[in-house]
C-alpha cells in the first residue's frame, strides 16, 4: 500500500511568496555575527522560517495567469528588502545614537 506525494499548486505557490518575502527580509537585516559566518546560514534560517510560518501562509489560487504571478513575486520580494533596510537602518540610527552619547 504506497501513498503518492501530492502537494497541491497553490502550497507551492504560498511557499515561494511567503520565502520571498523573508529571503528579502534576511539579506539585509543586520544579524550580530554577519561576518563571521556564511550566507548560506541566512538563506537556511529564511527556509526555516518560511515553514515555520505554515499556518499563516496566504490561500492562492492556482489558476493565475504568469503575469500576476510575477507581480506577486516583484512586490513580495520589495516589499521584504524594504522591511530589511528599514530595520539595518534602525539599527544604524541606534547605533550613532550610543556613539554621540
Amino acid at each position: 500500500m504506497h501513498g503518492e506525494l501530492a502537494i497541491p499548486a497553490s502550497t507551492l505557490l504560498a511557499f515561494g511568496l511567503v520565502l520571498m518575502r523573508l529571503v528579502g527580509i534576511f539579506v539585509l537585516i543586520p544579524l550580530p555575527v554577519k561576518d563571521a559566518g556564511p550566507s548560506a546560514a541566512r538563506i537556511v534560517f529564511a527556509l526555516a522560517a518560511t515553514i515555520a510560518l505554515f499556518p499563516v501562509w496566504p490561500h492562492v489560487n492556482p489558476a493565475v495567469t504568469l503575469g500576476t504571478v510575477l507581480g506577486w513575486v516583484v512586490s513580495e520580494t520589495s516589499l521584504g528588502l524594504a522591511m530589511g533596510l528599514m530595520v539595518s537602518f534602525l539599527a544604524e540610527a541606534m547605533t550613532l545614537g550610543a556613539q554621540i552619547l
